[in-house]
C-alpha cells in the first residue's frame, strides 16, 4: 500500500508540474511567432510552399513557438532582436540569455573555416556568430537549446 501512495504522490506531482511548463498559451506564442516572422522579414506563408519546404518550416516553427510558451523566447522590438533562455539541460549554462540578432554576410562567412563536409560546424559557426559567442560555448548546449537556435537561423536563412 505504501508503494501506491508514493506513486499516485509523483503522479501528483508531476502532473502539477507538467501544468507550470508552458508561461503563455498556444494561441499567444503563434502571434508572437508571426510578430518574429514579420519583424525579420521571414515569408511564413506556408500556402506557396511545397510539401518537403512546409515540413522543415513548421518543423522549425514548431521549437520557435515551443520556446514562446515555455517563456524562453522573447522579442525585443526595440533592438528587433530575439532573447534567448538556456534551459535546465544545459546545466552549466541554465538561465544564461542570448540576444539573437538577425544573420548578416559577415555570420555566413564563419563557415569560411570549416571544410564542405563540416556541416555540424558550419551550422555551429554562423549560429555563434548570430549570438556574438564563440563556437565552442554553442557545441556545449544541449540538443534542446540548439533545436531552438538552429531554427532561427535556419528561418532567417530561407527567409
Amino acid at each position: 500500500m505504501f508503494g501506491k501512495n508514493e506513486n499516485n504522490e509523483k503522479t501528483q506531482e508531476k502532473a502539477e508540474n507538467s501544468s507550470n511548463k508552458y508561461k503563455i498559451d498556444e494561441k499567444t506564442a503563434e502571434m508572437e511567432f508571426d510578430n518574429f516572422c514579420e519583424m525579420w522579414d521571414i515569408d511564413n506563408d506556408i500556402s506557396v510552399m511545397n510539401d518537403e519546404d512546409k515540413s522543415g518550416f513548421n518543423k522549425n516553427k514548431s521549437a520557435i513557438v515551443k520556446a514562446f510558451r515555455q517563456g524562453r523566447l522573447i522579442i525585443d522590438r526595440e533592438k528587433k532582436t530575439l532573447v534567448y533562455t538556456i534551459s535546465d539541460f544545459s546545466e552549466d549554462k541554465r538561465g544564461e540569455t542570448l540576444v539573437i540578432r538577425r544573420l548578416k554576410g559577415a555570420d555566413f562567412m564563419a563557415m569560411d573555416n570549416y571544410k564542405e563536409k563540416d556541416l555540424i560546424h558550419k551550422t555551429y559557426s554562423v549560429i555563434a556568430s548570430m549570438v556574438a559567442r564563440p563556437t565552442s560555448y554553442i557545441s556545449s548546449l544541449d540538443n534542446n537549446d540548439l533545436k531552438v537556435l538552429q531554427a532561427c537561423m535556419i528561418l532567417f536563412s530561407q527567409g
